[in-house]
């Protein structure tokens, strides 16, 4: 396949790495001229299976790709979806797949803006990947690949697309049980991710005392929420699965946290927000996760202007 992948940080330059040396034609699409040129230089990839590598990669700015293209995995944050796709939207034919394995929900509406909704699907990935300079990735441990169609159907399109990452050795499955990870998956980010962020406490913290209580009841409403939207979510494997990421990242600082620190938009209208606007389509409250939604912005607000203060001094 010819793929393009829109956000090469660690999971972007993960699955780019992955795909190019199963053979696929890879190209990562990034900004700053010392970061395409460094990826051009190959991806420098380690794993448990295969320890480290140099894998080549082609990478350049998005106005430069030219031609048509299998698959285009968008990684980016979501706030960055809409810019991405519309960076690409020359090379988009009706041949093209696009898939999204970022967090949170609504992640199929945004693709649906650029193209025809038998073009997208929706994933999630929980591979533990880190970033180590501008062309190093490194994972260790287990990972899991899901994709489906937006609609939560198998389609050809997500069979092609699991085939090839499974070839790959990305560990992927399609089938109807997708869009409750993708739920799960969300309700344990809107639990771990925003309390992170609000309170600055690391994963590992978050499951002592009133915080754990607090987090148990934002994945308790979330998983009410997928319930009533007919998906199939479970609260007891949700709940388990973050029990079982405070031990095995104690010290783990969440990506919200990160992006509040340094004033950046954070993902929360797509993760704690994504639960709100699901439940209002039906026509239900998600009170919970909309407070925890709103303190993070003001939290991020703090953050920005806290900087701006100590630069007056």
């Amino acid at each position: 396949m010819k793929v393009i992948i829109l956000g090469p940080g660690a999971i972007g330059c993960f699955y780019g790495g992955m795909l190019a040396e199963a053979g696929n034609d890879v190209t990562l699409v990034a900004r700053r001229p010392e970061h395409i040129a460094a990826l051009n230089q190959g991806l420098i990839l380690t794993n448990d299976e295969k320890g480290t590598r140099t894998i080549p990669v082609k990478a350049c700015r998005a106005d430069e790709l030219s031609g048509e293209f299998d698959l285009i995995l968008l990684i980016t944050k979501t706030t960055g979806s809409r810019a991405a796709l519309e960076s690409v939207k020359h090379v988009i034919s009706p041949a093209t797949t696009v898939l999204s394995i970022q967090n949170g929900l609504g992640n199929g509406d945004v693709i649906c803006e650029f193209v025809d909704p038998s073009q997208a699907l929706i994933g999630m990935t929980v591979y533990p990947c880190d970033r180590k300079s501008d062309r190093e990735v490194v994972t260790h441990g287990f990972g899991s690949t899901a994709v489906i169609g937006v609609d939560g159907k198998v389609t050809e399109r997500a069979q092609k697309v699991c085939d090839a990452f499974n070839e790959a050795g990305l560990n992927c499955e399609t089938n109807e049980k997708v869009l409750a990870h993708i739920w799960q998956k969300c309700c344990f980010n809107a639990a771990a991710n925003s309390i992170s962020a609000i309170t600055y406490l690391p994963m590992g913290a978050l499951a002592e005392g009133v915080g754990h209580d607090l987090e148990i009841r934002i994945i308790r409403e979330g998983i009410d929420v997928a319930n009533r939207c007919g998906v199939d979510a479970s609260f007891e494997e949700t709940k388990t699965m973050f029990e079982n990421a405070c031990v095995a990242h104690y010290g783990h600082d969440a990506s919200m946290l990160i992006d509040a620190i340094n004033g950046r938009e954070t993902e929360v209208d797509f993760i704690n927000g994504g639960i709100v606007s699901a439940a209002k389509k039906i026509g239900m409250e998600a009170p919970i996760n909309e407070t925890i939604m709103d303190i993070v912005k003001l939290r991020t607000m703090a953050f920005h202007h806290s900087y701006r203060r100590e630069e007056k001094r």
